[in-house]
């Protein structure tokens, strides 16, 4: 997918991901393309000029896990575990 020069750099990213994203579940190529310009455009007029913090998710995996693993062993103490 060929990086549309209009956009800053990291939106670049953003719509390059967002159209791959969209290619890999069988949008037709240029519609990809045009669908992630319109998200990293949309972007860039929601959140743009402000500092934004991206985090990966490993909070809400890792709460998962544990309130999986707490639902698993009850009141066990975590050294018996």
């Amino acid at each position: 997918m060929k990086k549309p020069d209009e956009l800053p750099e990291i939106m670049q990213v953003v719509a390059e991901f967002i159209g791959n994203q969209l290619m890999a579940d069988g949008i037709e190529d240029r519609r990809a393309v045009d669908l992630g310009l319109k998200c990293a455009h949309a972007v860039m007029t929601a959140i743009g000029g402000d500092n934004v913090y991206i985090p990966k998710g490993f909070f809400f995996k890792y709460t998962a896990r544990d309130l999986e693993i707490a639902r698993l062993f009850g009141q066990t103490s975590m050294r018996e575990i």
